[in-house]
């Protein structure tokens, strides 16, 4: 009866620890403030709401937002052959580098911003605006 017993508590004591240690953060909410194990993430819009991306080769080839302390790289996605959204969504609270990814014809300079709360908008995005130039 006793092994029954220290058999049974070695099984329940095997399953809680294999089930924190599989806890793993859900990616579902694409919404500002998802908390990720009690972490505040962002969403990132560059230039305007009405950004609209171009499809040239020579143009902006995505944006980047770049974590100062951990080193973290997030990107924005592909929506054409050359364009790219100007969105990143889901980043973790942090201070980042955040700019574009140069074409032959255009650019951007990059800023360095500590994501808060109060950045923030009404629709759920932090606003990056970069200086963009083009020849």
């Amino acid at each position: 009866m006793k092994i029954v017993q220290i058999s049974i508590s070695i099984l329940i004591a095997t399953l809680l620890l294999f089930n924190i240690s599989c806890e793993t953060p859900s990616h579902e909410n694409p919404q500002s403030k998802t908390t990720f194990k009690n972490a505040l993430t962002y969403n990132i819009r560059f230039g305007s709401e009405h950004y609209v991306p171009s499809d040239d080769p020579g143009g902006i080839q995505g944006f980047y937002a770049i974590n100062i302390e951990t080193r973290d790289i997030y990107y924005s996605d592909r929506i054409g052959q050359y364009s790219y959204d100007n969105k990143i969504l889901n980043i973790p609270e942090g201070t980042y580098e955040f700019g574009a990814f140069e074409g032959y014809f255009e650019g951007a300079s990059s800023e360095i911003i500590a994501l808060r709360q109060d950045l923030i908008g009404n629709d759920g995005f932090v606003q990056v605006d970069l200086r963009f130039w083009s020849e």
